[in-house]
Protein backbone atom coordinates (compact mmCIF):
# COMPACT_ATOMS: atom_id res chain seq x y z
CA UNK A 1 0.00 0.00 0.00
CA UNK A 2 3.00 2.33 0.07
CA UNK A 3 2.28 5.26 -2.23
CA UNK A 4 -1.45 4.49 -2.26
CA UNK A 5 -3.59 7.61 -2.73
CA UNK A 6 -7.02 7.09 -1.17
CA UNK A 7 -10.03 8.23 -3.20
CA UNK A 8 -11.88 11.25 -1.80
CA UNK A 9 -15.29 10.80 -3.40
CA UNK A 10 -18.08 8.40 -2.44
CA UNK A 11 -17.95 6.85 -5.91
CA UNK A 12 -14.19 6.39 -5.68
CA UNK A 13 -14.47 4.81 -2.23
CA UNK A 14 -17.21 2.44 -3.42
CA UNK A 15 -15.03 1.42 -6.35
CA UNK A 16 -12.16 0.76 -3.93
CA UNK A 17 -14.18 -1.84 -2.01
CA UNK A 18 -13.18 -5.43 -2.79
CA UNK A 19 -15.55 -7.55 -4.85
CA UNK A 20 -15.62 -10.55 -2.54
CA UNK A 21 -18.60 -12.88 -3.00
CA UNK A 22 -21.05 -10.06 -2.44
CA UNK A 23 -20.08 -9.75 1.23
CA UNK A 24 -19.31 -6.05 0.81
CA UNK A 25 -22.68 -5.24 -0.76
CA UNK A 26 -24.16 -4.13 2.57
CA UNK A 27 -21.44 -1.52 2.95
CA UNK A 28 -21.88 -0.35 -0.62
CA UNK A 29 -25.53 0.23 0.30
CA UNK A 30 -24.52 2.26 3.36
CA UNK A 31 -22.15 4.39 1.28
CA UNK A 32 -24.73 4.99 -1.44
CA UNK A 33 -27.77 5.66 0.73
CA UNK A 34 -26.56 7.32 3.93
CA UNK A 35 -25.52 10.78 2.67
CA UNK A 36 -22.02 10.30 4.02
CA UNK A 37 -19.48 12.96 3.09
CA UNK A 38 -16.19 11.73 1.64
CA UNK A 39 -13.47 13.87 3.22
CA UNK A 40 -9.76 14.55 3.23
CA UNK A 41 -8.81 13.74 6.85
CA UNK A 42 -5.67 15.84 6.51
CA UNK A 43 -7.91 18.97 6.44
CA UNK A 44 -10.36 18.60 9.36
CA UNK A 45 -11.58 22.20 9.25
CA UNK A 46 -13.08 21.53 5.80
CA UNK A 47 -15.72 19.12 7.14
CA UNK A 48 -16.61 20.51 10.58
CA UNK A 49 -19.13 23.08 9.43
CA UNK A 50 -21.07 24.48 12.37
CA UNK A 51 -18.75 22.65 14.78
CA UNK A 52 -20.86 19.54 14.27
CA UNK A 53 -18.08 17.39 15.78
CA UNK A 54 -17.16 20.02 18.38
CA UNK A 55 -15.39 23.38 18.75
CA UNK A 56 -11.84 22.03 19.05
CA UNK A 57 -9.62 20.27 16.51
CA UNK A 58 -9.36 17.54 19.15
CA UNK A 59 -13.08 16.87 18.65
CA UNK A 60 -12.70 16.10 14.92
CA UNK A 61 -11.54 12.77 13.43
CA UNK A 62 -8.46 13.54 11.31
CA UNK A 63 -4.99 12.41 10.28
CA UNK A 64 -2.07 13.19 12.59
CA UNK A 65 0.82 14.24 10.38
CA UNK A 66 3.64 13.13 12.66
CA UNK A 67 5.24 9.88 13.87
CA UNK A 68 3.69 8.25 16.92
CA UNK A 69 6.70 6.05 17.72
CA UNK A 70 10.29 7.01 18.35
CA UNK A 71 12.22 5.66 16.62
CA UNK A 72 9.91 5.05 13.65
CA UNK A 73 8.85 1.44 13.33
CA UNK A 74 8.18 -0.65 10.24
CA UNK A 75 5.30 -3.11 10.08
CA UNK A 76 7.75 -5.97 10.60
CA UNK A 77 9.26 -4.29 13.67
CA UNK A 78 5.80 -3.72 15.15
CA UNK A 79 4.94 -7.39 14.55
CA UNK A 80 8.19 -8.60 16.15
CA UNK A 81 7.63 -6.43 19.24
CA UNK A 82 4.02 -7.57 19.44
CA UNK A 83 4.97 -11.24 19.26
CA UNK A 84 7.60 -10.75 21.97
CA UNK A 85 4.97 -9.24 24.26
CA UNK A 86 2.53 -12.07 23.53
CA UNK A 87 5.16 -14.67 24.40
CA UNK A 88 5.92 -12.83 27.64
CA UNK A 89 2.27 -12.29 28.57
CA UNK A 90 0.16 -15.01 26.88
CA UNK A 91 -3.13 -13.74 28.36
CA UNK A 92 -2.79 -10.23 26.95
CA UNK A 93 -4.81 -10.84 23.78
CA UNK A 94 -8.27 -11.86 22.62
CA UNK A 95 -9.59 -13.37 19.41
CA UNK A 96 -12.98 -12.37 18.04
CA UNK A 97 -15.23 -14.13 17.46
CA UNK A 98 -13.99 -16.56 20.11
CA UNK A 99 -14.23 -20.28 19.38
CA UNK A 100 -12.72 -21.70 22.55
CA UNK A 101 -9.33 -21.30 24.23
CA UNK A 102 -7.33 -23.80 22.17
CA UNK A 103 -8.89 -22.71 18.88
CA UNK A 104 -8.28 -19.05 19.71
CA UNK A 105 -4.61 -19.66 20.49
CA UNK A 106 -4.12 -21.45 17.16
CA UNK A 107 -6.10 -18.73 15.38
CA UNK A 108 -3.88 -16.03 16.92
CA UNK A 109 -0.77 -17.84 15.69
CA UNK A 110 -2.23 -18.20 12.18
CA UNK A 111 -3.28 -14.54 12.04
CA UNK A 112 0.26 -13.45 12.87
CA UNK A 113 1.77 -15.85 10.32
CA UNK A 114 -0.56 -14.48 7.63
CA UNK A 115 -0.18 -10.82 8.57
CA UNK A 116 1.83 -9.92 5.48
CA UNK A 117 -0.71 -11.40 3.05
CA UNK A 118 -2.75 -8.30 2.11
CA UNK A 119 -5.77 -10.13 0.67
CA UNK A 120 -5.83 -13.21 2.89
CA UNK A 121 -9.22 -13.40 4.63
CA UNK A 122 -8.42 -16.29 6.95
CA UNK A 123 -11.19 -17.68 9.16
CA UNK A 124 -13.00 -14.39 9.68
CA UNK A 125 -11.48 -13.96 13.12
CA UNK A 126 -9.33 -11.01 14.14
CA UNK A 127 -6.67 -10.60 16.82
CA UNK A 128 -7.90 -7.87 19.17
CA UNK A 129 -6.44 -5.72 21.91
CA UNK A 130 -2.99 -7.24 22.26
CA UNK A 131 -1.48 -5.12 25.02
CA UNK A 132 2.11 -4.19 24.22
CA UNK A 133 4.23 -2.63 26.99
CA UNK A 134 7.22 -2.48 24.65
CA UNK A 135 5.31 -0.38 22.11
CA UNK A 136 4.02 1.78 24.97
CA UNK A 137 7.63 2.59 25.85
CA UNK A 138 8.21 3.86 22.31
CA UNK A 139 4.99 5.91 22.07
CA UNK A 140 5.32 9.67 21.53
CA UNK A 141 2.46 12.04 22.37
CA UNK A 142 1.08 13.99 19.39
CA UNK A 143 2.02 17.66 19.58
CA UNK A 144 -1.54 18.80 20.25
CA UNK A 145 -1.85 16.75 23.42
CA UNK A 146 1.72 16.36 24.64
CA UNK A 147 1.17 19.00 27.33
CA UNK A 148 -1.90 17.17 28.69
CA UNK A 149 0.09 15.36 31.43
CA UNK A 150 2.00 18.56 32.31
CA UNK A 151 -1.24 20.51 32.75
CA UNK A 152 -2.61 17.59 34.76
CA UNK A 153 -5.51 17.29 32.32
CA UNK A 154 -4.84 13.58 31.89
CA UNK A 155 -7.01 11.27 34.00
CA UNK A 156 -5.67 8.02 32.59
CA UNK A 157 -3.86 6.61 29.59
CA UNK A 158 -4.00 3.05 28.35
CA UNK A 159 -1.08 0.93 27.29
CA UNK A 160 -0.58 0.67 23.56
CA UNK A 161 -2.59 -2.21 22.10
CA UNK A 162 -2.64 -3.79 18.66
CA UNK A 163 -5.39 -5.22 16.45
CA UNK A 164 -4.43 -7.49 13.56
CA UNK A 165 -7.38 -7.68 11.19
CA UNK A 166 -7.39 -9.96 8.13
CA UNK A 167 -8.73 -8.71 4.82
CA UNK A 168 -12.49 -8.31 4.94
CA UNK A 169 -12.73 -7.91 8.73
CA UNK A 170 -15.24 -5.44 10.14
CA UNK A 171 -15.25 -3.51 13.41
CA UNK A 172 -18.96 -2.78 13.60
CA UNK A 173 -20.48 0.45 14.93
CA UNK A 174 -19.05 1.36 18.34
CA UNK A 175 -17.66 4.33 20.28
CA UNK A 176 -14.55 5.07 22.32
CA UNK A 177 -14.52 6.82 25.70
CA UNK A 178 -11.11 8.50 25.53
CA UNK A 179 -9.18 10.32 22.84
CA UNK A 180 -7.56 7.68 20.66
CA UNK A 181 -4.69 7.37 18.23
CA UNK A 182 -4.96 4.61 15.60
CA UNK A 183 -1.74 4.09 13.65
CA UNK A 184 -1.89 1.79 10.64
CA UNK A 185 1.49 0.07 10.49
CA UNK A 186 0.29 -2.00 7.55
CA UNK A 187 -2.73 -2.30 5.29
CA UNK A 188 -5.68 -0.05 4.44
CA UNK A 189 -8.89 0.68 6.33
CA UNK A 190 -12.15 2.42 5.54
CA UNK A 191 -13.46 4.57 8.41
CA UNK A 192 -17.02 5.85 8.87
CA UNK A 193 -17.50 8.43 11.65
CA UNK A 194 -20.56 10.21 13.01
CA UNK A 195 -20.49 13.27 15.30
CA UNK A 196 -21.57 12.76 18.94
CA UNK A 197 -24.97 14.45 18.65
CA UNK A 198 -27.84 13.28 20.84
CA UNK A 199 -29.63 11.86 17.81
CA UNK A 200 -26.60 9.88 16.67
CA UNK A 201 -25.82 8.55 20.16
CA UNK A 202 -29.45 7.55 20.67
CA UNK A 203 -29.35 5.70 17.34
CA UNK A 204 -26.11 3.97 18.36
CA UNK A 205 -27.67 2.95 21.68
CA UNK A 206 -30.64 1.38 19.88
CA UNK A 207 -28.29 -0.40 17.49
CA UNK A 208 -26.29 -1.83 20.40
CA UNK A 209 -29.35 -3.39 22.00
CA UNK A 210 -31.20 -4.52 18.85
CA UNK A 211 -31.30 -8.27 18.13
CA UNK A 212 -28.17 -9.28 16.25
CA UNK A 213 -29.72 -11.01 13.26
CA UNK A 214 -27.72 -11.10 10.02
CA UNK A 215 -27.32 -7.35 9.60
CA UNK A 216 -24.54 -5.25 11.06
CA UNK A 217 -25.27 -2.52 13.61
CA UNK A 218 -24.18 0.03 11.01
CA UNK A 219 -26.61 -1.35 8.42
CA UNK A 220 -29.44 -1.18 10.95
CA UNK A 221 -28.83 2.37 12.12
CA UNK A 222 -27.26 4.45 9.34
CA UNK A 223 -30.61 5.87 8.17
CA UNK A 224 -31.15 7.32 11.66
CA UNK A 225 -27.73 8.98 11.79
CA UNK A 226 -26.57 12.21 10.18
CA UNK A 227 -23.51 14.29 9.26
CA UNK A 228 -21.33 11.21 8.85
CA UNK A 229 -17.94 11.27 7.15
CA UNK A 230 -15.99 8.53 5.40
CA UNK A 231 -12.37 8.14 4.29
CA UNK A 232 -9.75 5.49 3.59
CA UNK A 233 -6.68 5.29 5.82
CA UNK A 234 -3.51 4.15 4.02
CA UNK A 235 -0.45 2.54 5.57
CA UNK A 236 1.86 4.61 7.82
CA UNK A 237 -0.82 7.11 8.86
CA UNK A 238 -2.49 7.83 12.19
CA UNK A 239 -6.18 8.61 12.73
CA UNK A 240 -7.17 10.78 15.69
CA UNK A 241 -10.33 9.22 17.19
CA UNK A 242 -12.37 11.59 19.41
CA UNK A 243 -14.48 10.16 22.24
CA UNK A 244 -18.16 9.32 21.74
CA UNK A 245 -18.05 9.55 17.95
CA UNK A 246 -19.85 6.41 16.73
CA UNK A 247 -17.69 4.77 14.07
CA UNK A 248 -17.05 1.58 12.14
CA UNK A 249 -14.04 0.31 10.20
CA UNK A 250 -13.72 -2.04 7.24
CA UNK A 251 -10.39 -3.75 6.51
CA UNK A 252 -9.50 -3.35 2.83
CA UNK A 253 -6.10 -5.03 3.17
CA UNK A 254 -4.81 -7.14 6.07
CA UNK A 255 -3.92 -4.56 8.69
CA UNK A 256 -1.86 -3.98 11.80
CA UNK A 257 -3.52 -1.17 13.76
CA UNK A 258 -1.71 0.22 16.79
CA UNK A 259 -3.80 2.23 19.24
CA UNK A 260 -3.77 4.11 22.52
CA UNK A 261 -6.42 6.02 24.50
CA UNK A 262 -6.06 9.18 26.59
CA UNK A 263 -8.78 10.11 29.10
CA UNK A 264 -8.93 13.87 29.66
CA UNK A 265 -10.63 15.86 32.41
CA UNK A 266 -12.17 18.17 29.80
CA UNK A 267 -14.12 15.20 28.39
CA UNK A 268 -15.27 13.75 31.70
CA UNK A 269 -18.67 15.53 31.64
CA UNK A 270 -19.39 13.96 28.25
CA UNK A 271 -18.65 10.52 29.66
CA UNK A 272 -20.79 11.15 32.75
CA UNK A 273 -23.73 12.43 30.71
CA UNK A 274 -23.70 9.37 28.44
CA UNK A 275 -24.02 6.67 31.06
CA UNK A 276 -27.05 5.19 29.31
CA UNK A 277 -25.00 4.68 26.15
CA UNK A 278 -22.43 2.75 28.15
CA UNK A 279 -25.20 0.67 29.69
CA UNK A 280 -26.47 -0.19 26.21
CA UNK A 281 -22.98 -1.24 25.14
CA UNK A 282 -22.58 -3.26 28.34
CA UNK A 283 -25.78 -5.16 27.64
CA UNK A 284 -24.30 -6.18 24.29
CA UNK A 285 -21.32 -7.72 26.07
CA UNK A 286 -23.30 -8.95 29.11
CA UNK A 287 -20.36 -8.10 31.35
CA UNK A 288 -21.45 -7.07 34.85
CA UNK A 289 -17.86 -6.71 36.04
CA UNK A 290 -17.17 -4.25 33.23
CA UNK A 291 -20.14 -2.16 34.35
CA UNK A 292 -18.90 -2.13 37.94
CA UNK A 293 -15.41 -1.21 36.73
CA UNK A 294 -16.87 1.66 34.71
CA UNK A 295 -18.70 2.98 37.80
CA UNK A 296 -15.52 2.71 39.90
CA UNK A 297 -13.49 4.65 37.35
CA UNK A 298 -16.20 7.30 37.00
CA UNK A 299 -16.11 7.75 40.76
CA UNK A 300 -12.33 8.19 40.82
CA UNK A 301 -12.38 10.56 37.86
CA UNK A 302 -15.21 12.62 39.36
CA UNK A 303 -13.05 13.26 42.40
CA UNK A 304 -10.12 14.36 40.22
CA UNK A 305 -12.36 16.74 38.27
CA UNK A 306 -13.99 18.29 41.34
CA UNK A 307 -10.58 18.86 42.95
CA UNK A 308 -9.54 21.19 40.12
CA UNK A 309 -10.13 24.94 40.24
CA UNK A 310 -11.77 25.01 36.78
CA UNK A 311 -15.25 26.46 37.30
CA UNK A 312 -16.39 25.90 33.72
CA UNK A 313 -15.46 22.23 34.05
CA UNK A 314 -17.33 22.09 37.36
CA UNK A 315 -20.44 23.62 35.76
CA UNK A 316 -20.29 21.12 32.89
CA UNK A 317 -19.96 18.29 35.41
CA UNK A 318 -23.01 19.42 37.40
CA UNK A 319 -25.00 19.65 34.15
CA UNK A 320 -23.81 16.19 33.10
CA UNK A 321 -24.79 14.77 36.48
CA UNK A 322 -28.38 15.95 35.99
CA UNK A 323 -28.76 13.86 32.85
CA UNK A 324 -26.40 10.97 33.56
CA UNK A 325 -26.57 10.00 37.22
CA UNK A 326 -29.59 7.76 36.72
CA UNK A 327 -27.43 5.25 34.83
CA UNK A 328 -24.97 4.90 37.70
CA UNK A 329 -27.37 2.96 39.91
CA UNK A 330 -27.87 0.43 37.13
CA UNK A 331 -24.12 0.13 36.64
CA UNK A 332 -23.11 -0.54 40.23
CA UNK A 333 -26.32 -1.00 42.23
CA UNK A 334 -26.03 -0.11 45.89
CA UNK A 335 -22.36 -1.01 46.29
CA UNK A 336 -19.54 1.32 47.24
CA UNK A 337 -19.46 2.64 43.68
CA UNK A 338 -23.20 3.32 43.64
CA UNK A 339 -24.97 6.63 44.17
CA UNK A 340 -24.06 6.74 47.86
CA UNK A 341 -20.38 6.60 46.99
CA UNK A 342 -20.80 9.39 44.45
CA UNK A 343 -22.68 11.51 47.00
CA UNK A 344 -19.75 11.18 49.41
CA UNK A 345 -17.32 12.40 46.75
CA UNK A 346 -19.52 15.37 45.87
CA UNK A 347 -19.79 16.24 49.56
CA UNK A 348 -16.07 15.87 50.31
CA UNK A 349 -14.90 17.87 47.31
CA UNK A 350 -17.35 20.79 47.49
CA UNK A 351 -17.29 21.76 51.18
CA UNK A 352 -15.54 25.05 50.38
CA UNK A 353 -17.73 25.99 47.40
CA UNK A 354 -19.77 29.12 48.10
CA UNK A 355 -21.51 29.21 44.73
CA UNK A 356 -23.08 26.69 42.38
CA UNK A 357 -20.91 26.81 39.24
CA UNK A 358 -23.93 26.06 37.05
CA UNK A 359 -26.73 28.12 38.64
CA UNK A 360 -24.46 30.89 39.97
CA UNK A 361 -26.52 30.69 43.16
CA UNK A 362 -24.67 31.64 46.33
CA UNK A 363 -24.84 29.06 49.07
CA UNK A 364 -24.45 29.55 52.76
CA UNK A 365 -26.20 32.92 52.59
CA UNK A 366 -29.83 31.74 52.67
CA UNK A 367 -30.91 33.40 49.42
CA UNK A 368 -32.04 32.44 45.93
CA UNK A 369 -34.80 30.93 43.88
CA UNK A 370 -34.86 29.78 40.26
CA UNK A 371 -37.66 28.36 38.09
CA UNK A 372 -39.82 27.72 41.11
CA UNK A 373 -37.22 25.47 42.75
CA UNK A 374 -36.25 26.31 46.32
CA UNK A 375 -32.50 26.87 46.25
CA UNK A 376 -31.96 28.37 49.69
CA UNK A 377 -29.12 26.32 51.11
CA UNK A 378 -26.60 26.34 53.90
CA UNK A 379 -24.09 24.42 51.77
CA UNK A 380 -23.45 23.56 48.16
CA UNK A 381 -24.32 19.93 48.83
CA UNK A 382 -27.76 20.85 50.15
CA UNK A 383 -28.40 22.97 47.06
CA UNK A 384 -26.99 20.24 44.79
CA UNK A 385 -29.33 17.59 46.18
CA UNK A 386 -32.36 19.90 45.85
CA UNK A 387 -31.64 21.33 42.43
CA UNK A 388 -29.54 18.84 40.48
CA UNK A 389 -30.28 15.31 41.67
CA UNK A 390 -33.85 14.97 40.43
CA UNK A 391 -36.48 13.05 42.32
Amino acid sequence: MTGFRPPQTIKGIINALPDKDGSWDAFRTVLKASKLQAVDPASPSSYNSGNVFGPSDLDIPHFIQEPIFKPRLSAREVTEILLADMLGHPKRFSVFPSRGKENDELAAAKIILDVFKPLHAGTGQGLWNVVSPRLSDKYVYPRRVKDMPKRKDLLRETDVSVNIMPFGSVADLHHDIGYGTATLAQGAKLWIFYPPTKENLDAASRAYTAPRGNRSRLSKSFKEMSNGIVFIQPQNTTVWVPPFCPHATLTLQTSILVGKELYAKRKFPQRLANGNLHLAWGRVNADKKAQESEAAELLAHLKSVLMTDEKVLHADTVRAWESGHGALKQMAGDGKHGLEGFAKVWDQCTKLWNECPLCKIHVGEGRGQESGRELRSTSFMTHFQKAHCGK
